[in-house]
């Protein structure tokens, strides 16, 4: 199998990526949001293709705009801040033969 990652990485340039970590429930049963974590990641950013929307489900498809590609790890609900808009990550491809995460990107309302 050919590695691309030196291709990608080439092209990945700065953005940040916001997460809640330690989310938990209290004794009473209620939500406890975790603290807001804020880091850089680096990653290559296009729009995404119609190749791509074929392995998202409807809701999902409607929504994606772009796709990223990073070697940081993501969760589904991360926001990415990329261009000065919030987008948020619907969908992940995960790769671990080459260590890259693949995620498809809807714009945060």
């Amino acid at each position: 199998m050919i590695d691309l990652g030196w291709a990608i990485d080439a092209e990945a340039t700065g953005m940040r990526r916001r997460t809640f970590a330690g989310s938990s429930y209290n004794a009473d049963g209620d939500f406890v949001a975790g603290a807001l974590a804020e880091t850089d990641i680096r990653a290559t950013i296009q729009p995404i293709k119609g190749v791509e929307l074929r392995d998202l489900e409807e809701g999902v498809r409607a929504e994606a705009r772009y796709s990223l590609w990073t070697r940081s790890s993501l969760v589904l609900g991360d926001i990415v801040i990329y261009g000065g808009a919030d987008y948020r990550v619907v969908f992940l491809w995960p790769r671990p033969q080459d260590g890259f995460v693949k995620a498809a990107l809807g714009l945060k309302k």
